[in-house]
Order: C-alpha cells, then structure tokens, then sequence
C-alpha cells in the first residue's frame, strides 16, 4: 500500500511538471511567430547580389533581383509564401517557403524559411528531395514530375498546391505571366473526397463494434479494414506527433479534414466511452492482436506483478517524450513510436528494426507495444481518469485491454 501511494505522488508530481512544460512551450512558441523572411545567407544563396535589398512590399512583398540564364540576364523575384496568397498550409499548419521566381516564370531556387508541420512528415519531405524538384519547374509549363512523398502526402500535396497557386499570383502581377489557375477544392468537397468518406466509415464501424457485435471475427476484421484504409492508404493513425501538435494547440486546417475528424473523434470518444480507439481501431495496435492469434507460437505468460509495472512503465515513456518534445525541443521524441514509421513505410533501417523487434514480441505477449510502452495510449487512459466516477468510462478501459494494471 506504501508502495502504491508513493508511485501515486510520483506519477502526479511527473504529470504537474509536464503540464508545466507543455504550458510554457506553448506560451513562448505564441509570443514567437513564424518566420517571414529568409535569412541574409539564405537571400544571398538563392539570389544572388539582393542580400542588401529591401523588401518591396508592391504589387506583391519581394527581394527584387537577377539572374543570368545562357548569358542573358533576367529579372526575378524572391518571394516568401507567408507573405503571398495562398500561404502553404501542410498536414497540420503553415510552412514558409521561400523561392525565387524569373521573369519567364522559372523557379530557380527554393530552400525552407520555418514551419509549424508535424515534425515527421516534414523530416520525410525534407529527406526525399522533394523541394529540389521544383527547381526548373516553369508556370506556364505548369508543375510537372514532382509526385508526392510517400508518407507524408497530404504535407507535399499541399506544398504543390499552394506553392504553384502562390508563384501563378506573384507571377502575374510581377512579371505579366498568365496562367490558369486551379481552383482551390473548398472545405466541403474535402470532405466528401473517398479517402475522407472512408475514413468516416472505418471509425463508424469501430464505434458500432465497441456496442454491438454481430459475428464472431467483427473486431478483428474492422481491426483488419484499419490496418489497410487507415494506416497504409490514408496513413493517418493517431500518433504522439499529433497527439503534441494538439497540446501545441496547433490544430489542423480546413484543408485537412481527416485529421481533424480523427483527432475528434479520438478525444471526444475518449472522454465518453475510455480508449475506444485504441482498442477497436488503431491499426498498429490491430496489427499486434491478429498477429497475436493467428501466428501459431506459444504465448508467454506474464504475471501481475509485471503487468503493474508495464502500465507504470508507459507513464514513464510518455513523461520522457513530453520532456524531450516540449521541454528540450527534440522533435525525434514526438516520433517515438514504431507505427508511423511502419506505415509511412520509412527508409530508415533503424526504424525498421524497431518495427519488426516490436512486432516480434506482440507474437508473445498480447498487443506488447501497447500495454509495456505506448505512449499515445497512456495519454488516453489519462484522459480516461474520470473513470473511476463512471462505469462506462471503467468498461471501455477494460475493454481496450491497453491498461493490464488497472485490474490486476
């Protein structure tokens, strides 16, 4: 009982500090806003000669400057995308490129100011040499050969998008070069998208799931729909990177309409029935069970005592991602978790042996990653504490089977 009560004000004392932590990242990240404009070595690498040059704020901001092309000498135009229309908006929040643009409507060089994106997609896009490709591209050509990154496609989507938009603006009031423009798909044409529709009804199934079962195999079939529409084809399961972009309280644009539906869904569930999604519907966490029950390998027994300190051991984790994330600035942290890097199908070999090293012990021990060391998942039963006062919150922990010590 000693025991019990001094890992109480342990975990308690853990929570306080990183609520402090998240609290004063986000106040100092407020009082800094997004960089507008490039650094001098940045101008001078791109565009030569304007590193002394004010910036002309008409008939769009630009670093007005030239650049020799065969010989001949052409105007361009440096140019931020935060200080153009559209800004680039990514998977969750603004990214500020700057480019220059010539007066045939090339883009000779881009390199990126800042930006606010989930740190991994950006880690993905930024490695892939995705930017690179656009140097060459001509508007009145129009964007051609730059696919989107695997992994991050709703980020490099959105840059391709919007940079093209933002350039065709510039260009035309710069330099008189007329383009059609594509229109921009509103809010509401997102939403009705396949790919948002899908995701819509996979999280309607978990939900029907969780209260009515109508054969025997539903759970793991919706778990298997899961894994293949939510985790490979959208690749958006619910990770600690967003989890940390909400505690930023940087929230998903319109223009991101599956995060945003997943994220609330996830909360709101949550808060209602426990870890729902966790225990009907995340892809990584379906993955381990079905390898789980269908591999035939004899599974290990794990007694109380070590169940106990897996669910305290996960409370650690995640106190050391918030530290790391929120408290040193190490985005790696926010990336701590084996299942975007599986279904962004990452290039990293170190990500792989985590991977395949996590998903070798889940043939033993039912959903390993989950219950010794998720970090997503202990936020949620965290924000399942109210639990304790409501029977429906108590049963939708108990059926996640994500908490091994709460009824042990």
């Amino acid at each position: 009982m000693e025991m019990k009560k001094a890992l109480a004000i342990i975990k308690l004392f853990l929570f306080l500090i990183g609520l402090a932590l998240i609290a004063r990242a986000d106040w100092l990240a407020r009082q800094e806003a997004l960089p507008l404009d490039p650094e001098p070595e940045m101008l001078a690498r791109l565009l030569p000669g304007a590193e002394g040059s004010p910036l002309i704020l008409k008939p769009v901001p630009h670093y007005p400057g030239a650049v020799t092309d065969a010989g001949r000498v052409k105007k361009a135009a440096g140019l931020a995308t935060a200080r153009l229309e559209p800004t680039v908006k990514g998977y969750v929040d603004q990214i500020n490129i700057f480019f220059v643009l010539d007066e045939d409507g090339m883009i000779r060089g881009i390199d990126l100011i800042a930006d606010r994106e989930t740190p991994y997609y950006m880690d993905l896009i930024k490695s892939s040499g995705f930017f690179e490709k656009f140097i060459g591209q001509n508007l009145r050509q129009g964007f051609k050969g730059i696919d989107a990154v695997s992994g991050a496609t709703i980020s490099s989507k959105a840059v391709i998008t919007d940079l093209e938009a933002a350039a065709a603006s510039a260009g035309d009031q710069l330099f008189g070069i007329s383009v059609p423009r594509a229109e921009a798909l509103g809010y509401v044409r997102i939403v009705r998208e396949p790919r948002t529709i899908t995701l819509g009804i996979v999280l309607l199934l978990g939900l029907l799931t969780r209260y009515k079962k109508f054969f025997r195999w539903q759970r793991e079939v919706v778990f298997g729909i899961s894994i293949i529409t939510v985790g490979f084809w959208l690749n958006t399961p619910f990770s600690l990177g967003h989890t940390f972009q909400l505690l930023s309280l940087d929230f998903p644009g319109s223009g991101n309409p599956r995060l945003l539906i997943l994220g609330g869904f996830v909360v709101i569930t949550t808060l209602l029935a426990g870890p729902l999604f966790c225990g009907y519907l995340c892809p990584f966490g379906g993955l381990q069970e079905l390898l789980y029950r269908f591999i035939p390998v004899r599974h290990w027994n794990v007694s109380g005592k070590v169940l106990r300190f897996a669910r305290e051991l996960r409370y650690l984790v995640l106190f050391l991602c918030v530290a790391g994330y929120f408290g040193l600035k190490v985005h790696a942290f926010a990336e701590a978790e084996p299942y975007p890097h599986l279904f962004s199908l990452s290039k990293s070999p170190l990500a792989w042996l985590f991977i395949l090293l996590t998903l070798l012990f889940s043939l033993f021990l039912k959903r390993f990653w989950c219950r010794f060391f998720c970090p997503t998942g202990a936020g949620l039963v965290l924000l399942s504490a109210h639990r304790k006062y409501l029977k429906a919150i108590a049963r939708g922990v108990e059926d996640s089977e994500i908490d091994p010590g709460a009824s042990v």
